[in-house]
């Protein structure tokens, strides 16, 4: 099965790094939220890297809506670091509205699961050559159902940038190669091929690796 390198799902939790106080207004909490979920959105798992917004692209979301528990609007463990895609398609999960049942709470059983509070292969995998997500239990089935993850234009963006990914990596192998040929024949490499290659890999790791800081800190 080949590997995505633009999805990886966690083999457990993320765990949590910070512990603030809560009850502050919850955009203050914004920076740590954003550390704690690695810069990926935590319901699809895409990296922040990957949009050409960068993080204008994410927002904080509450994962139980503060509209049905305003209690918990200012609890720092019920945000979560979302695309603008996820945090729209959730809306007010995990209540769910029916023709013959109205507005209601689905099962817990069913509850979305994100990257801070459980083990994601438990729930789906993820397939690079076709970009799809694969159910392997109820709330990975809704988590694909209610975020349209396997939706064509979400499949085509995930395609499109396991492409893009591909072929800057072969495009480093190249360069790599390249370089180690010249230095075997006693060339001097140009400082500027050698910019050029740090900046590859910069690009490169960027896009296909997961970070945590540990030093984000409370917007004012």
């Amino acid at each position: 099965m080949a590997k995505s390198r633009i999805v990886k799902i966690p083999d457990e939790p993320e765990g949590w790094i910070y512990s603030p106080e809560d009850g502050l207004p919850y955009r203050r909490y914004r920076a740590l939220i954003r550390d704690e979920c690695a810069r990926r959105c935590a319901y699809c798992l895409t990296r922040e890297s990957l949009y050409p917004a960068g993080e204008r692209a994410f927002q904080l979301d509450h994962y139980r809506p503060k509209a049905k528990y305003p209690e918990l609007a200012r609890r720092y463990r019920n945000l979560r670091w979302s695309c603008s895609e996820c945090n729209r398609l959730k809306g007010t999960h995990p209540f769910r509205y029916s023709v013959q049942r109205g507005l209601h709470r689905i099962p817990k059983a069913q509850w979305l699961p994100d990257i801070m509070s459980d083990r994601l292969r438990d729930h789906f995998v993820y397939r690079a050559t076709s970009g799809l997500f694969e159910a392997v239990s109820a709330r990975g089935e809704e988590a694909i159902r209610r975020l349209n993850l396997n939706a064509q234009y979400r499949v085509q963006f995930r395609l499109d940038l396991e492409a893009a990914v591909d072929l800057l990596h072969s495009k480093l192998k190249q360069v790599k190669r390249l370089v180690d040929e010249k230095k075997a024949d006693g060339v001097v490499i140009p400082d500027e091929i050698k910019a050029l290659r740090k900046e590859l890999r910069k690009s490169y790791d960027r896009m296909t690796k997961d970070r945590r800081t540990h030093d984000a800190v409370l917007e004012p």
